[in-house]
């Protein structure tokens, strides 16, 4: 193995922070969307009883569906904030502003899925969430590109 003089290792930090905004994005994203996909089964009633299951004030005993939908809805919550705490993170690594709007979204679509019974309301939220999310992954990467094209002297 060589050492690596201070210039190379400044170079590859910014490829390390882009691998780690891409997993981090993409675990949070892929976790969230496992639980919105479970709530939208449930909604529309896939599963045994599970016409609304997932969502507040229709939890009575029976009503989760068993197997993989049962359980990711008994699993949602916690993965859910898992995801939105990734992707907040992945956002915030390329843009620190992305920070809060991201927690925001991440908010609205914790309450769609898991604070009312509205299914209309879910899908709204679970609408307006992904749209934040995917307008700040817009703006955050953007900026990056027009770092990167600075930083080569371009």
């Amino acid at each position: 193995m060589t050492a690596r003089t201070p210039a190379q290792r400044v170079e590859q930090a910014p490829r390390a922070k882009t691998v780690c905004c891409a997993a981090a994005g993409a675990a949070g994203g892929l976790g969230s969307l496992a639980c919105a996909i479970s709530m939208i089964l449930a909604g529309l009633g896939a599963g045994a009883s599970a016409a609304s299951a997932g969502m507040a004030g229709m939890n009575q005993p029976g009503s989760t569906p068993h197997g993989l939908l049962g359980l990711l809805r008994r699993a949602g919550p916690a993965l859910l904030i898992a995801s939105i705490v990734l992707v907040t993170v992945a956002l915030a690594l390329r843009r620190p502003a992305a920070a809060v709007p991201a927690l925001l979204a991440g908010a609205v679509l914790y309450a769609g899925m898991y604070s009312q019974s509205n299914a209309a309301l879910m899908y709204t939220a679970i609408a307006l969430g992904y749209t934040a999310w995917a307008g700040l992954f817009l703006w955050t990467r953007k900026r990056s590109r027009h770092e990167a094209r600075q930083g080569s002297g371009k």
